[in-house]
């Protein structure tokens, strides 16, 4: 329940107006520098991207240029129509097998969707890859695909960085606000630390991509290998920024869930923005959240343990 809870409230704090601009600043402002920078080290990375294909051909892989997209267009398709469906029936997602059933249905629906216009959509993407990428081979095709990932893959890392600059005073006033008589450590957060943190993870990242990108031509595998490596790229961006903001243990089972449940925002354009709010005030919420229950739970204790001794007084004074 806290779990289910913790969302609501984190989806009711991003929905404030200061925090909107805040989330449309730093998306606007990361996405012109990778814009930028993009530009200028895509043809180093795509060197690096071929030298490895050709050191770890892969040749088993029979590979289409047009399914990579094609996995992944289905996979944002379901995303956003659960968030319209569950908009229009909030209460559905509750139920856990409501839910359940729900998102396989949707999942199922778009899955026939795709294989029945398989060659049409198939083509398309075909001829606009083409059109993008004035590549020869297939190996030209990879290398150019995976180049891309891994410029989104920075981008999305710094989004998460650049997020927690920005709001982190504002966090604190809302941990004053909601959760006054919990106590939490007041000091500065190190942005160095928090720096050097997604830097190591980045590098990790790229040694990892280097070594198994043949995964992400792989259909629905590719979708989660793609989620693990960016949970791994934020998950310690957004627990390092909490733990140094309000000095709170976090489980590291807790820390996972809230990086896999924010990079799904990573699929979807523009949303990608409110990736990085949605992991960190998840998690400020489920820590608050629980402690105010333990909090709650224990004053219930202390009340029932009381009250039997109130009672046994007031008998004797009886007697």
């Amino acid at each position: 329940m806290n779990f289910v809870h913790s969302i609501k409230l984190a989806f009711n704090d991003i929905k404030q107006k200061d925090i909107i601009s805040l989330i449309l600043l730093n998306g606007i402002f990361w996405s012109v520098i990778w814009i930028i920078a993009g530009i200028y080290i895509f043809k180093y990375i795509y060197q690096a991207i071929m030298f490895a294909i050709e050191m770890w051909p892969f040749t088993f892989l029979e590979y289409d240029g047009a399914d990579f997209f094609l996995v992944f267009l289905w996979f944002q398709a379901v995303l956003v129509s659960l968030g319209a469906f569950f908009v229009i029936f909030r209460d559905l997602y509750e139920d856990k097998k409501s839910f359940v059933v729900s998102t396989g249905s949707i999942a199922l629906l778009w899955f026939l969707f795709f294989v029945i216009n398989y060659d049409f959509i198939s083509d398309f993407l075909q001829t606009l890859i083409i059109s993008i990428f004035p590549v020869k081979n297939i190996e030209e095709i990879i290398a150019a695909i995976v180049s891309l990932f891994i410029i989104y893959s920075f981008y999305m890392s710094t989004l998460y960085f650049g997020f927690s600059v920005v709001i982190h005073k504002r966090l604190k006033k809302l941990k004053e606000l909601h959760y006054p008589d919990i106590e939490a450590r007041d000091k500065k957060v190190s942005f160095f630390r928090l720096f050097m943190i997604m830097l190591i993870d980045l590098i990790i990242v790229l040694i990892a991509i280097f070594i198994s990108y043949p995964v992400l031509f792989i259909p629905f595998l590719n979708i989660l290998f793609v989620v693990f490596i960016w949970s791994f790229l934020t998950k310690e961006i957004i627990s390092e920024f909490i733990i140094q903001l309000f000095g709170k243990r976090i489980k590291i089972k807790t820390i996972w869930w809230s990086a896999v449940f924010s990079v799904v925002f990573n699929f979807i354009p523009i949303l990608n923005f409110f990736a990085p709010a949605v992991g960190i005030f998840f998690l400020y919420r489920y820590i608050f959240e629980k402690e105010k229950s333990k909090k709650a739970i224990s004053s219930l204790k202390e009340l029932t343990e009381k009250e039997p001794k109130k009672r046994s007084l007031f008998k004797n004074k009886r007697l």
